[in-house]
């Protein structure tokens, strides 16, 4: 459901137990529920979000990032954010949801500080 400019990739992490979606475009009303839509049925331990390629996101995204913050805490999965804009960081800080993602610069550092050597 991605429209043409946005494109939404789901694949297994580069440690076991972690998921990345990476999202390629912004996240809007017409894109928001592909996002959800890709989380669905993953059982991995670590869910990481990448939006290092997405210019900007509206509270359609903020409402999927929300879902996926709780349904993260109800499963006992680790969930994180990682590559933010300044532009959607601002957004997610306005919206005043900022605090409950554990956010990261790059990929490689939410894949480490996840890991299963650091539980929790």
């Amino acid at each position: 459901m991605a429209d043409d400019t946005t494109r939404i990739e789901s694949h297994a992490g580069s440690r076991d137990g972690h998921h990345i979606i990476a999202i390629h475009g912004p996240v809007t009303i017409t894109t928001a529920p592909a996002l959800r839509k890709a989380a669905e049925g993953i059982s991995a331990r670590v869910l990481i979000v990448d939006l290092t390629e997405v210019p900007h996101v509206d509270s359609s995204a903020i409402g999927v990032l929300v879902h996926f913050y709780t349904a993260s805490r109800e499963s006992g999965r680790k969930l994180a954010l990682v590559g933010l804009s300044d532009r959607v960081r601002k957004t997610l800080r306005n919206m005043s949801v900022d605090k409950l993602f554990r956010i990261y610069p790059v990929l490689s550092d939410a894949e480490n500080d996840l890991s299963e050597r650091n539980p929790e």
